[in-house]
């Protein structure tokens, strides 16, 4: 290890031992960086490549690489799990590991550093304490003596006898010849008759098995016995081969007895174990488990509901998967706001929750903000999969299902209330949020149930209509068989030309969603790029970068020269106005259909917007938009790309006023406007019953589609209807 490793070890690992070593020695004798890195690899926590340097980095950084340790005699998941009240230090933040406690305190405790070792003791019996050591030189000679001490190197050998060996029942004399370290234990496992049939010839006479496995056995690769394959676990665990190398063991069975056993190590090849270990989590038989869930979603909503034929006014049901106010982002807010101008046009409402037993309303209700949405929420009927066969249906209630999901169960449910086709909030092409597998091709499926959408975006109308999904599978699709709106954007402060130019410091923003649902905004594609640019040197000291969209608090992530991203979980509203108040650059990306709202937003402010191109967006319609849109191909070296160009421009702070993209001046109440609510739901109270001779449960005679607004009646913002500013 360099001094600059060793001195970031002994400062995160020493807090307060003395040892008559310094600092850096004692870390480069406790830390071995390349048994870390095996063991990061072997359980898939750093990718292949890493260097050790990069693996000291990950432990020190990154607190699920800590569980690994880079001490072959300390097991740091055992030593947490055996010591409660250190493990609740370390996940209070007031102790980086394990290892830590152990140097520090652990060790003058007497707690033992590995589960062998605390179940030698507990086998041996103990030792008088001692003043001195009789033969402190044939002591130090001892293996057992030289590993425990080589590993923990500030721990004086007389320390060592009356904390540790005396315990597992080591004398204070002189040991025998032959002994090994736990020589009884790879004793108590030898199969004596195996190791004759399978190693021994007439030539070795009557010569002791296992005199003759320490001798010559051990060290030409033979097992022990019939369960344990010595060569399989050197070329499997490669760590272990090079300790044998080393000698710090004597063999792989030799190592398995000490330590592999309680690190969960196979003795011999088994297909499953060897896969997990290198790969954990690939033999999972997650398809198994998917099936009876995916039953369960298919089936939703049976046995059916009762309708109340003299129950009044019909309402209009939502059906979301779930309703956690925390995870309300646009697609989120854009449902709130319909129901919101529903309520208000005198529209009655319910809504349905498929994957909650019982919704949390009061949760909901005070992690609500805006009196709007209290206030509709708080009039809406709630209803989850506990109390779904309890709604109180009406003859002609109408579905809006918020996701693709809920569409066969807004079918069923009205065929139940004589109600005309269900509603979709259409507000992505979801199939793209699954890989190639049985939910892309159900949710594919899905969109066959014949629904009238109401699409956010012409971008996504476009995407949809180009490649016939759901209603535009006909060729004869009329314009009132669904309709389309534009997303009420945020208005966020504005930059002048002279308050870009009098900063001295220049900010970068990223729309950072670091969390695997939100994939599709290639935050570890934005990581990548900005490393690149900031090895490249395009950025200087005067540039900072912040991330927002996080769900949790994160450490900030390192992007090399002095750079790092600060990760902001979601922020009040005048943090968040501060913060885009100062942007230059900001960075947004989304691999679908839908574009997103948030470079649409900050094109507002005057920080030049880097986002990707699809292809139901063009670079020529992303730049009418807004001259500060900085258009990217998708993928690493198009993001640089684009990246570049917004830094060329940088500087440019009177075009980069005059290109601000107008502010919006519509709410929510100008989007759902009641032309728009009576154009696609009709006029409340609605009162459609099937005819009269229509069984229950048969379809109505369909009525009239809503009439479609066309773009300008509901004063769209899209690319297409947006003159350059």
């Amino acid at each position: 290890m360099t001094a600059t490793v060793s001195d970031r070890l002994a400062a995160a690992l020493f807090i307060t031992v003395s040892v008559p070593t310094t600092g850096g020695r004692l870390a480069s004798a406790l830390f071995d960086p390349a048994l870390l890195l095996q063991r990061l690899l072997a359980q898939g926590l750093c990718p292949p490549g890493t260097t050790e340097a990069q693996a000291v980095e990950c432990y020190l950084s990154d607190p699920s690489c800590r569980i690994v340790s880079p001490n072959a005699l300390f097991d740091e998941g055992w030593y947490r799990a055996s010591n409660p009240d250190v493990d609740a230090t370390i996940r209070a933040g007031h102790m980086l590991c394990g290892l830590t406690h152990f140097v520090n305190y652990g060790y003058a405790e007497g707690r033992w550093p590995n589960a062998m070792l605390a179940m030698q003791a507990a086998a041996a019996s103990e030792r008088p304490l001692a003043d001195a050591l009789a033969d402190e030189t044939a002591f130090l000679a001892r293996p057992e003596t030289r590993i425990f001490l080589d590993c923990f190197p500030w721990i004086a050998p007389l320390q060592y006898y009356n904390l540790f060996a005396r315990r597992l029942g080591v004398e204070n004399r002189p040991p025998a010849a032959a002994a090994l370290p736990a020589i009884d234990l790879v004793r108590a496992e030898f199969d004596a008759g195996f190791y004759r049939d399978r190693h021994m010839t007439t030539a070795d006479g009557d010569a002791d098995p296992f005199s003759h496995y320490l001798e010559q056995g051990s060290s030409r690769g033979a097992s022990p016995n019939a369960w344990f394959d010595e060569q399989w676990y050197r070329a499997f665990y490669r760590d272990v081969d090079e300790a044998v190398a080393r000698g710090r063991v004597s063999s792989g069975f030799h190592h398995f007895v000490l330590f592999g056993r309680a690190e969960g190590r196979l003795p011999a090849y088994d297909l499953k174990g060897a896969l997990e270990w290198a790969l954990p989590g690939v033999t999972e038989p997650t398809l198994l488990h998917r099936v009876r869930d995916l039953r369960r979603k298919y089936e939703f909503g049976r046995p059916s509901p009762r309708v109340d034929p003299a129950g009044g006014a019909p309402r209009v049901w939502f059906i979301f998967p779930v309703v956690n106010p925390d995870i309300s982002f646009g697609g989120y807010q854009a449902a709130f706001a319909l129901m919101v101008e529903l309520q208000a046009a005198g529209y009655g409402l319910g809504l349905v929750c498929m994957e909650d037993a019982a919704p949390n309303r009061n949760y909901f209700l005070w992690r609500q903000r805006d009196p709007r949405v209290r206030a509709a929420f708080e009039e809406c009927l709630w209803a989850g999969k506990e109390d779904y066969d309890r709604l109180p249906l009406r003859d002609g209630d109408l579905f809006v299902a918020y996701s693709v999901w809920g569409l066969k169960l807004a079918r069923r449910l009205c065929h139940l209330t004589g109600s005309p086709k269900p509603f979709l909030l259409a507000q992505e092409h979801e199939p793209i949020f699954y890989a190639n597998d049985a939910l892309k091709v159900l949710c594919e499926e899905y969109y066959r149930v014949e629904h009238f959408p109401i699409i956010n975006s012409h971008f996504l109308l476009d995407y949809l209509r180009a490649h016939r999904v759901g209603a535009f599978a006909r060729d004869d699709v009329r314009p009132d068989e669904y309709a389309v709106f534009e997303h009420a954007l945020q208005r966020l402060p504005r930059q002048t030309a002279v308050q870009m130019a009098a900063r001295r410091r220049r900010s970068v923003l990223i729309y950072a969603r670091p969390e695997a649902h939100a994939g599709r905004n290639l935050f570890d594609v934005i990581v990548l790029a900005l490393e690149d640019l900031c090895a490249e040197g395009a950025f200087g000291p005067e540039w900072c970068f912040d991330g927002v969209g996080a769900l949790s608090d994160l450490k900030d992530v390192p992007l090399g020269g002095g750079h790092h991203v600060r990760l902001h979980k979601k922020m009040d509203a005048p943090d968040y106005a501060r913060m885009i108040g100062e942007v230059d650059i900001a960075i947004s990306l989304m691999s679908a259909p839908h574009p997103s709202l948030v470079p649409f937003e900050l094109a507002t402010t005057g920080a030049l917007v880097v986002t990707n191109v699809y292809e139901n967006r063009s670079a020529g319609q992303l730049s009418a938009i807004s001259g500060n849109i900085v258009p990217c191909l998708l993928g690493l070296e198009g993001l640089k790309d684009g990246i570049r160009t917004a830094l060329r421009r940088v500087d440019g702070f009177v075009s980069r006023e005059k290109n601000r993209r107008p502010a919006e001046q519509r709410d929510w109440c100008d989007v759902f406007n009641p032309d728009f609510l009576r154009a696609v739901f009709g006029t409340p109270p609605l009162r459609l019953r099937p005819a009269a001779d229509a069984p229950r449960g048969a379809m109505p005679p369909p009525r009239p589609s809503p009439v479609f607004l066309p773009r300008e009646a509901v004063e769209t913002v899209s690319a297409l209807a947006s003159a350059p500013s």
